[in-house]
């Protein structure tokens, strides 16, 4: 597994000082445009997720994001078969199938929870593992059974004897070529891309308040005053007979709240230099003068645009 964290500014948003120094080093950039975005995902997702789920906009100001990557092959690889709608607890499924027959019984548990969920853990050969839940809930009851288990709020049983039944599961009696007992597996294959807006549910991310852009938010990132005004996620999941490969690349971009665009009036002084001029390079704490030099020609001067 690894994770990666980048933020990127806008040239012209002021940052504090003390907020830019504290993030780690290579982390913050400037906001170039939409292709070192992309460039990015791709890079700390191991080529799995090309393109940066949010788009640059001009009122785009500062945008952070998170890449994540796991990746991992299985201890035992799975037997790919082709299954066909008629192959019993396969029916609706049409394609290749993945089994495995192992004698790590232990790896299947039954999650005693108020809706019972069967979990198989898929061992991976380094330290990460995928666990499988099957049950009759909702899908968020189920994710939320294998949750709960891995902070042993719930009861696993995996000592499971003969008789014993769960969602897709049962333990029988049955032939087999040495007297130690067998955990078959049988899933299909499968590969999932999904993309988030994660302001549809921005309370629970805790971003209600951060999203109000009628006022500003975060004053120790800059003096200017801010809102999240998009956030958005890509993912994918990959298993496969050999591994398990997934990816996640989660954004938000903050914009100006309502309260920096109001305008406001104040003297504004113009200076064009439009003639032969000096300049002086000034070291200002001695006042010692590095540089000097005269500018005879100075380029034709351009209307004022403005910033």
């Amino acid at each position: 597994m690894s994770a990666a964290l980048g933020v990127w500014v806008r040239h012209d948003l002021p940052l504090h000082e003390a907020w830019a120094r504290a993030l780690p080093e290579g982390v913050l950039a400037r906001l170039a445009g939409q292709s070192e975005l992309d460039s990015w995902a791709a890079r700390h997702t191991d080529g799995l997720i090309e393109r940066f789920p949010l788009s640059v906009d001009p009122g785009t100001l500062l945008v952070l994001a998170t890449a994540l990557v796991a990746k991992t092959r299985w201890q035992a690889p799975f037997e790919v078969a082709t299954l066909t709608p008629k192959d019993g607890p396969w029916q609706g499924h049409r394609g290749p199938g993945l089994s495995r027959v192992s004698t790590d019984l232990a790896n299947a548990a039954i999650l005693d929870a108020p809706e019972p969920v069967t979990r198989v853990v898929v061992e991976g050969v380094a330290d990460l593992d995928v666990h499988l839940l099957l049950g009759t809930g909702r899908s968020g009851t189920v994710l939320g059974t294998g949750l709960a288990a891995l902070a042993c709020a719930v009861p696993i049983r995996s000592d499971l004897p003969v008789g014993t039944e769960g969602p897709g599961l049962a333990v029988r009696t049955e032939q087999v070529p040495t007297r130690t007992g067998q955990l078959r597996i049988r899933l299909p294959p499968f590969e999932v891309r999904s993309t988030h807006d994660l302001l549809t549910g921005s309370g629970l991310f805790g971003l209600t308040a951060a999203t109000d852009c009628t006022q500003g938010h975060f004053p120790a990132i800059s003096p200017f005053p801010l809102c999240v005004g998009r956030g958005a996620q890509e993912v994918l999941a990959r298993f496969s007979h050999e591994g398990f490969e997934a990816a996640a690349v989660t954004s938000f971009a903050l914009r100006a709240a309502a309260a920096a665009l109001r305008h406001h009036y104040a003297p504004v002084v113009s200076v064009n230099f439009d003639r032969p001029f000096g300049f002086l390079a000034v070291h200002r704490p001695t006042g010692l003068v590095a540089v000097a030099g005269w500018i005879a020609t100075p380029p034709a001067s351009s209307p004022d645009v403005p910033a």
